[in-house]
């Protein structure tokens, strides 16, 4: 038994979803259009704090793969030696090829976090609108963002999964919370990307190749963007596609008998992000 990306498309509704993404983006660019920048701005806030987690999130989903020695197990050894069975690193190995991205941008010649271009982002949209704003007193976090970013992390370990559930179940629920954050930051990116070009054409030209100093670096102001948009790199289908490899080869070295109950958690955490998506984008600016 597999999964494959058609069936989690079939789990929710993604056209709505890109439908609610798309309302809320425009009717920030009108905001923008119309002299008033901030509320954009705060939405940009929030949504480069929530983003800093994932990195976090897919590490940790990488360990909790990881120490699970006895869940993943090759039982079809020619020679049976117990300290050579477990697979649970190859498993992860997926899942981390996600996190190497995250903590070191492999499109740029110098060491670049995701976080960081981020906030190459941030410090962008502060050099040109610090002057007309106290930027430290709108850019907060929120009590609401706080526990969407705290939820990040329980859900890519499955700790938002039945409690009593065992650790195999949970493990599961955490590969489907990483494949549905992988494709929707995949439609959420390239939305962005679109409307900063064609509804905001002047804060793109204030942002693309516009070198910002961080760390020890000059990074581009518009590379966070640019790298996860659809029109871009497009890393972020390229990680679910890695993360949905993840998912299988844990079936793989998984008893047959326990496939269903597996792929419940996986589509509970799939649907369980879905939903922390949603609730991420109704927040108030």
């Amino acid at each position: 038994m597999k999964i494959n990306e058609a069936e989690f498309r079939e789990l929710v509704d993604f056209d709505k979803y890109d439908r609610d993404v798309q309302e809320r983006l425009s009717l920030l660019a009108n905001e923008y259009n119309s002299g008033n920048p901030l509320p954009f701005l705060k939405f940009m806030n929030n949504y480069v704090s929530w983003n800093g987690y994932f990195a976090l999130g897919v590490t940790a989903l990488t360990t909790a793969i990881g120490v699970e020695r006895d869940l993943f197990r090759d039982r079809e050894l020619s020679i049976h030696l117990d300290c050579a069975a477990d697979r649970s690193n190859y498993v992860a190995s997926f899942v981390f090829d996600a996190a190497r991205d995250e903590f070191n941008d492999s499109n740029l010649p110098q060491r670049a976090p995701h976080r960081t271009l981020s906030q190459a982002l941030m410090l962008r949209l502060g050099e040109i609108y610090g002057e007309r704003f106290d930027l430290n007193h709108y850019f907060k976090e929120t009590t609401e963002l706080k526990y969407l970013n705290k939820d990040v992390i329980t859900g890519y370990l499955g700790q938002r999964f039945f409690a009593a559930a065992p650790s195999q179940e949970k493990v599961f629920a955490g590969m489907g919370y990483h494949a549905s954050s992988e494709i929707f930051a995949d439609a959420e990116f390239t939305a962005l990307d679109n409307t900063i070009k064609t509804q905001m054409p002047d804060l793109f030209s204030k942002l693309y190749k516009n070198m910002v100093k961080i760390t020890d670096k000059e990074l581009d102001a518009y590379h966070w963007i640019r790298v996860h948009s659809g029109h871009g790199s497009a890393v972020e289908q390229a990680h679910f596609a890695l993360a949905l490899r993840s998912i299988q080869k844990a079936l793989e070295y998984t008893p047959e008998d326990q496939h269903a109950t597996c792929i419940n958690a996986v589509k509970f955490g799939f649907k369980l992000f879905a939903s922390d998506h949603s609730r991420f984008f109704q927040l108030k600016v």
